[in-house]
């Protein structure tokens, strides 16, 4: 990987390579029968991450976006159907617009699109504001605006529009 560090800008990439070897997955070898714990033989995934973040001098203002691409290569015993070696990500990009209020809040908002190898392709849109006290902080956010419908692995159903908000105690 490498790392370009300025005043303003952050600028990072990397590829890398990593073997898995026995992989626990839940595996079966007809659809009739029910899934079952076992080791994965071998999984090869080939990755490059890059990002990019800019923050304008004497501004409260940071911009950043991300991507990833995943490349997984999964050997397994001839017959064998795989509960989530399959479901893994593909391409992911994250964008984010970061804006510091009076030094004592904070406001975020983040777009995500993702395609996992064998599920449909989502994205989604969140945001989050936070307000610093001296004893304690408060916030609220919202997730997947967009309310979209999307599982991250095989059968989990993510949920659809939410907000949520509180207090944290403490620095």
């Amino acid at each position: 990987g490498t790392k370009h560090l300025t005043k303003n800008w952050n600028i990072n990439a990397a590829i890398f390579r990593r073997d898995g070897q026995n992989i626990i997955d839940w595996t079966k070898t007809a659809d009739t029968l029910k899934w079952q714990p076992n080791n994965y033989n071998q999984v090869i995934t080939t990755g490059l991450e890059t990002s990019i973040e800019w923050h304008p001098e004497n501004t409260p203002l940071r911009l950043s976006a991300n991507y990833t691409y995943l490349s997984s290569d999964h050997t397994a015993n001839e017959g064998t159907i795989s509960k989530y070696a399959l479901t893994n990500l593909r391409h992911q990009v994250n964008t984010q617009i970061n804006w510091s209020l009076l030094k004592r809040g904070n406001w975020s908002t983040t777009y995500r699109w993702l395609q996992r190898v064998t599920l449909p392709d989502y994205d989604l849109l969140d945001t989050k504001f936070s307000w610093k006290f001296k004893h304690f902080s408060i916030f609220a956010q919202a997730n997947n605006i967009l309310d979209r419908q999307y599982t991250e692995t095989n059968l989990v159903e993510m949920p659809g529009f939410w907000f949520s908000g509180g207090i944290r105690f403490g620095r």
